[in-house]
């Protein structure tokens, strides 16, 4: 009997893995993205580049409210890590150090437009990914790539590359 529901989990959850990945490999075509196009980055004929400005952390003390943590400066990006260490993740037997690779990290840069782009990583689980990507696409913060680190692992491990550029970081 506990084989039967492990293994109608493993299917249910193998189904939903690749819904994700048919989504995120159909995207361009369902929102009528032309083949070839560069939606996301116009090129220079199109419009000027605009320079990034060079900020002190106090400048970024919302942005560090609203995470829950502080973060620091990296030249002239502001960066925040967090760690997943609520996972207790295998590989092959092996207990896998959340420090090597279990890390989501944010960056913010400000340019002299007064916009901000943000770009990270985000470790989520299997159970979480939906979720998370909801509430990603709510608040506009695009996903620009849906992949495993490691080879095979328990429990299923997703990293979301993460992308949005506005007025309000």
């Amino acid at each position: 009997m506990a084989d039967e529901r492990q293994q109608d989990t493993r299917s249910r959850l193998t189904a939903s893995r690749r819904r994700v990945l048919a989504a995120a490999a159909l995207a361009p075509v369902l929102t009528g993205v032309p083949a070839g196009a560069r939606a996301l980055s116009p090129g220079p004929q199109d419009r000027a580049l605009v320079e990034p400005v060079m900020t002190e952390l106090a400048d970024w003390a919302d942005v560090g409210e609203a995470l829950g943590r502080p973060g620091d400066m990296r030249r002239f990006m502001y960066h925040t890590g967090l760690p997943r260490r609520d996972l207790t993740v295998f590989s092959r037997g092996i207990r896998i150090n959340p420090a090597l690779v279990l890390g989501s990290h944010v960056s913010f840069v400000r340019y002299a437009d007064h916009s901000t782009l943000l770009m990270g990583d985000a470790v989520v689980t299997e159970c979480e990914l939906q979720h998370f990507s909801d509430v990603l696409q709510e608040h506009g913060i695009m996903q620009t790539a849906i992949h495993k680190h490691l080879l095979a692992h328990e429990p299923d491990v997703w990293w979301v590359h993460l992308h949005a550029h506005g007025h309000d970081p």
